[in-house]
């Protein structure tokens, strides 16, 4: 090892944060890519294609970071 720790948790896809926060993926890569504000903190993968990729405590960050007053919200059924 080169004495950096590994990351406990898997790396997040588009899809999977597009869930998370009840949006679509096209909103998840506006806002990773910076066509969007708010920034969302992705990893870019590869040339050409670019693939995407999230830590979770990133997307924990971003959201104790933007989250107001959601008190009676869901997106989920």
């Amino acid at each position: 090892m080169n004495g950096e720790q590994p990351h406990s948790s898997p790396l997040l896809t588009a899809k999977d944060v597009a869930r998370e926060l009840c949006v679509s993926q096209a909103w998840v890569r506006d806002h990773a890519l910076g066509r969007r504000l708010p920034t969302l903190p992705a990893i870019r993968l590869g040339q050409g294609k670019c693939i995407l990729r999230f830590r979770r405590g990133d997307i924990d960050s971003f959201l104790s970071l933007h989250t107001r007053n959601t008190e009676g919200i869901s997106c989920r059924p």
